[in-house]
């Protein structure tokens, strides 16, 4: 029983003996010359190559879209994995250090700021919220988070009354954006630390340096891909010729319209693909913030006040409890 079960499995697959012979003798050019003499017009060699042939091209589309689908399987399983503390803060201080170079020297006073402050910035990992109050005040931090133990469904934030602290969440990204990233979160340390009145900003002063931390990393972005995303950012806004800012904010709603994946992957290719949901995310939130501004810059005749409008928007529509 399981030797005829097998035999049909065997002709299932590779056809029968006859078929197999026929299919080596006819080859699939020539077959091709045959589909016109029509189906009842083959003899027998030529229907069994027929045979054999249609099942050869069948198993081979099958076997192709097979490993479609396991590869598309194996990268949704990449996106989703989610590194330790230490891969975490590893990648994130190897992003940092290769883009400090970039900007240490660049003409934007802010930017040289950024870069030395950022070199002063110490690391650490932590699993309470009292290790980040115990972290000392007369310092500046990049912390790991655990996420098992601390709740804090931001990716990447800074809170009172730590404002010396910038609490980063493990989770997968390119070293280049983890260096993009961490310039915007050193620009709120920046601010906060040096600047803004110690544990006290204010509503205003949280979104003007929303803007500052965007403007910086939309220009270290610039730097990154050697000026092919601000490049693509205003052949974006040709493209799509939007008339109010507000459309631009609504891409944030619609993260799977043909749209917004059109505009993410065209902008992906100026750096780097992302390696999870997460840094999709966070990515997208800056793609439509660089729009936003550029566009602002463009039509707007105070476009420093709007952007701080844009940006509170932002916050109000989107952000809040979100990222």
């Amino acid at each position: 029983m399981w030797k005829k079960i097998f035999s049909v499995i065997v002709v299932a697959f590779v056809g029968t003996a006859e078929e197999r012979q026929a299919g080596k003798e006819i080859s699939l050019p020539k077959l091709f010359t045959l589909v016109y003499k029509g189906p009842y017009n083959l003899n027998q060699q030529e229907t069994l190559a027929t045979d054999y042939w249609l099942r050869t091209i069948c198993l081979t589309l099958l076997t192709i879209v097979g490993l479609i689908s396991v590869l598309a399987h194996a990268y949704e399983n990449n996106l989703n994995a989610k590194p330790s503390s230490e891969e975490s803060l590893l990648c994130y201080q190897q992003g940092l250090a290769q883009t400090i170079p970039l900007i240490k020297d660049h003409p934007d006073p802010r930017l040289q700021q950024l870069a030395a402050f950022a070199s002063q910035v110490k690391w650490r990992q932590v699993s309470t919220k009292q290790e980040i109050q115990q972290l000392a005040p007369g310092s500046v931090w990049f912390a790991v988070i655990d996420p098992q133990k601390i709740n804090n469904h931001y990716l990447l934030d800074i809170q009172v009354p730590w404002t010396n602290v910038a609490q980063i969440k493990p989770i997968g990204v390119s070293k280049t954006w983890a260096g993009i990233f961490l310039i915007h979160e050193t620009s709120h340390l920046y601010d906060y630390y040096g600047k803004i009145p110690h544990l006290k900003p204010s509503p205003r002063q949280i979104i003007e340096s929303e803007v500052r931390a965007y403007q910086s990393e939309i220009k270290v972005i610039n730097l990154v891909s050697q000026g092919k995303f601000s490049q693509k950012i205003q052949e974006t806004l040709k493209v799509y010729g939007w008339g109010k800012e507000q459309e631009i904010l609504r891409l944030y709603f619609t993260p799977n319209a043909p749209e917004m994946i059109s505009i993410q992957n065209q902008l992906d290719n100026t750096t780097c693909k992302t390696v999870s949901k997460e840094e999709r995310m966070l990515r997208n939130v800056t793609y439509i913030t660089a729009l936003g501004f550029a566009w602002l810059e463009k039509n707007s005749q105070n476009p420093q006040e709007d952007k701080y409008k844009f940006i509170q928007s932002m916050y109000h529509q989107v952000l809040a409890g979100k990222t």
